[in-house]
């Protein structure tokens, strides 16, 4: 049975040294990575170009939290595995998070055997609100996958798993680092025409949501205090 509980997780005596936290430039997952690191690891970041629609979004948060925060963020590109998508979707991308966690579990032998925690956003239950690789079944199931295949401890831990929304944006927010929660944010930059009428990107001035995602209205409900 996994332990995601940060409760049951932090006091546990010879935690490993490092954990490969997979980041996607939202609040859970940068979250995640804080909390695992107030425990005593050491985190390494993992973050996917696969074709989502906030691509752009995303990678320039992974930037910032690169310039704002000591740990070391490595980007994988070229994933096109994101369909195509319209201003409504709620973001679901079959089997995403499974090919993640796989690839997490590539890198983790790659950086070596005191690397044994893979941390991943998770949900305790399945059900209709709940995408099955983003639930703690399907995690066990990767989990019990990896000690048969390797012969090696791994933990796949979710320090937020208890956690509600508005909690975890304000671990964020009071550590003074940057997300984005819209599947189809976007940058909104300042535009400067020139003479012939055409528009340069100029500086960066902030990101834009739609409001209308699965990721937004979560948002707005934190905010709302209804969640």
């Amino acid at each position: 049975m996994m332990h995601l509980c940060y409760e049951e997780q932090k006091n546990e005596e010879n935690m490993t040294e490092k954990a490969l936290v997979l980041l996607s430039g939202g609040a859970d997952s940068i979250a995640n990575a804080i909390l695992l690191e107030k425990m005593g690891l050491q985190i390494h970041g993992l973050w996917f170009d696969y074709g989502q629609p906030n691509r752009e979004a995303e990678l320039y948060i992974i930037e910032r939290l690169r310039d704002r925060w000591p740990i070391d963020i490595e980007k994988v590109n070229g994933l096109k595995v994101a369909p195509h998508w319209n201003d409504n979707s709620d973001a679901y991308v079959p089997l995403r998070n499974t090919l993640f966690m796989v690839l997490g579990m590539k890198k983790i032998i790659q950086l070596g055997e005191d690397v044994t925690v893979l941390s991943i956003g998770c949900s305790l239950q399945y059900d209709e609100g709940v995408f099955f690789d983003n639930s703690q079944q399907h995690h066990e199931m990767l989990q019990e996958i990896w000690s048969l295949s390797f012969k090696r401890k791994l933990q796949i831990l979710s320090p937020i798993v208890n956690m509600k929304k508005s909690e975890v944006i304000k671990i964020v927010e009071d550590n003074k680092l940057p997300f984005v929660s819209c599947w189809n944010a976007r940058l909104d930059y300042d535009l400067d025409e020139d003479m012939y009428g055409r528009c340069e990107r100029g500086p960066i001035k902030g990101i834009l949501v739609c409001g209308k995602c699965l990721q937004c209205r979560e948002v707005e409900k934190a905010r709302q205090g209804e969640k």
